[in-house]
């Protein structure tokens, strides 16, 4: 009578770490996959929804203002009525919906295209307000409003304040993109500002 052949066990330690040898091979793949090809640069244009997350940042703001200023008022008759002294802070910030960017991969160069900058409403200091001469007779509405307007008149004939808003919206761009656009060049295009020239 014929001995029946013995069966061979399985083993299964082997058999799992040869599957976990090809899974992790499998993972490595798709993970090196998906790095280059989220570093690689996007076609030849962009939406703004791509460029910056609108669901997060509406406004970024680039700019702040430091004006320490003197308000002077008038009377009807011309002649000169009284001084506010005023401490004022003024922000300086773009629509980020607008922002908007296209690449050229033949010369390496993105460019940033910009909608005008928005100057904020000035916030005043009302513990820096001093009148002179000394008055008992207004209403500190008006007088904040009064330092508001000059401020604000103030910050849009100021050259620094728009060439320092666009200098750091550039400081910006370049540390969110340099990563993403690496070896391109970063060109800028400014819309005009209201009391600045676009460059």
């Amino acid at each position: 009578m014929e001995k029946a052949a013995p069966e061979k066990k399985i083993n299964w330690e082997r058999v799992s770490l040869i599957a976990l040898l090809a899974f992790g091979v499998v993972f490595l793949f798709l993970l090196i996959f998906s790095i280059f090809s989220s570093n690689r640069p996007a076609a030849q244009h962009t939406t703004t929804s791509d460029l910056i997350n609108t669901k997060e940042i509406a406004t970024l703001s680039v700019s702040e203002f430091v004006y320490n200023g003197i308000a002077r008022t008038y009377k009807e008759n011309g002649d000169h009525d009284f001084n506010v002294f005023y401490k004022s802070t003024v922000k300086v910030s773009v629509d980020a919906e607008h922002i908007d960017y296209t690449v050229d991969e033949d010369k390496k160069t993105v460019t940033f295209i910009f909608p005008e900058f928005v100057i904020g409403n000035p916030v005043i200091d009302v513990s820096s307000l001093s009148i002179i001469p000394d008055r008992n007779d207004l209403y500190i509405d008006d007088v904040i409003s009064l330092c508001r307007n000059d401020a604000l008149e103030e910050a849009k004939k100021s050259e620094k304040l728009i060439s320092s808003a666009q200098e750091n919206l550039k400081s910006i761009m370049e540390a969110w993109y340099s990563p993403v656009f690496e070896g391109y060049t970063f060109v800028y295009q400014f819309e005009a500002t209201e009391g600045g020239e676009a460059k």
